[in-house]
């Protein structure tokens, strides 16, 4: 998150660690996860900095959408609590003690851009990259 999601090359595709979106109001977005793998379980962490999330009555600067637990599709507000506020979103998956990973090994996710919506091919940590762990459209509302 400190060098906000620097990128690699790998096989000639731009691997993203994570992204960010800055935003100045409040606003909403949602998310759509397209397709997963079970095993491990997949996640999408998403953090504001400096501002809160708010999920279906929950309140937190972090969350993470885990995929045993969390609906397909996911609406979340947001409220930036200053200025140079960001949102953050990269991948993550449970591991075998039941924590959460992330950036770790070959994680990364492709990135597709397209007015205000983003997909993320995520490949998680645990095998070699593939782009297709968990495939997620976010698609910003308020901008």
């Amino acid at each position: 998150m400190e060098t906000e999601g620097t990128t690699v090359e790998y096989e000639g595709l731009t691997v993203h660690s994570a992204i960010f979106r800055e935003v100045n109001r409040p606003g909403r977005f949602i998310v759509r996860f397209i397709e997963y793998f079970d095993e491990p379980i997949q996640g999408l962490s998403i953090e504001i900095d400096p501002g809160m999330l708010l999920i279906s009555g929950t309140e937190s600067p972090q969350m993470i959408l885990r995929l045993d637990t969390s609906p397909e599709v996911v609406e979340v507000h947001y409220r930036p609590s200053g200025p140079g506020c960001k949102i953050w979103l990269h991948n993550s998956w449970i591991n075998e003690d039941g924590g959460v990973d992330a950036w770790l090994q070959h994680a990364g996710m492709l990135v597709e851009e397209s007015e205000n919506k983003v997909i993320l091919r995520c490949s998680d940590g645990t095998m070699a990259p593939t782009f297709d762990d968990m495939v997620v459209e976010i698609e910003f509302l308020d901008d």
